[in-house]
């Protein structure tokens, strides 16, 4: 296997990384068919460890502790998580779901050197204003839609050609 300054370093950042909803067994599968010889992950789990929960071994899993983003963990799971992506020299940040999207876009502006693509599931409205910011800080987005590409262009005024849609695979 190539060493690790051949491969794009990727950190996902999401809520909570266990089985059981739609982007976290799409992550899952996409982590586990991943090409590791291309590509080096890591997951970033916003929420604290959580004893009763199996969670997957299919790449590293760090655990931010922060169970509010406007908290004195919040702040510190920022800070570490900007200071991973920076000393690792992080190619990409893929972000799933508000709180995590939040701090992954505020950690990967703050090291500097990260692509940040966002993920959109949804047509949720709630925030629209904050929603639309973070989208002019990223460069691309993934949905799994046509009306959630049309629904992200309209609402956040993200560019249509920095929009993919990967559909939802029925197994």
């Amino acid at each position: 296997m190539p060493d690790s300054r051949s491969r794009i370093k990727i950190a996902y950042v999401i809520d909570n990384y266990v089985p059981g909803g739609g982007s976290e067994n799409q992550l899952i599968t996409l982590l586990d068919h991943l090409d590791r010889s291309r590509f080096e992950p890591y997951v970033f789990n916003l929420r604290p460890r959580w004893p009763q929960v199996t969670y997957p071994s299919n790449c590293p899993i760090f655990f931010l502790n922060a169970l509010s983003l406007w908290s004195v963990n919040g702040y510190r799971a920022l800070r570490r998580l900007a200071q991973f992506l920076r000393d690792e020299n992080i190619d990409i940040v893929q972000v799933y779901f508000m709180d995590s999207r939040i701090l992954g876009t505020l950690a990967a502006r703050r090291a500097g050197n990260p692509q940040i693509v966002f993920c959109r599931r949804d047509m949720g409205t709630s925030r629209n204003w904050l929603r639309r910011r973070l989208a002019a800080r990223s460069d691309y987005c993934i949905v799994n839609a046509d009306r959630v590409r049309e629904f992200v262009i309209e609402t956040e005024r993200f560019p249509a050609e920095r929009i993919e849609t990967i559909y939802n695979l029925s197994l």
